[in-house]
């Protein structure tokens, strides 16, 4: 669902350093597309999925401006 949403550059999935890290990279067009995204329902639905069964989640947040 993500993938499709427009705005979104980039969205996939690798595997960490540790044995159970997921990592999750999300680049988004603005912070407009960032914000719909948060609002929808699969996002919604993602937050449900986590809470049952996600230990910890980290967020880290990046900015580049165009040269």
């Amino acid at each position: 669902m993500s993938r499709a949403e427009e705005g979104c550059l980039r969205y996939e999935y690798s595997y960490g350093m540790a044995e159970d890290e997921l990592l999750l990279t999300e680049v988004w067009q603005d912070a407009e597309a960032i914000e719909f995204h948060k609002n929808s329902e699969h996002f919604a639905r993602l937050g449900e999925l986590k809470a049952e069964y996600v230990e910890n989640t980290e967020f880290m947040k990046f900015s580049a401006e165009q040269v």
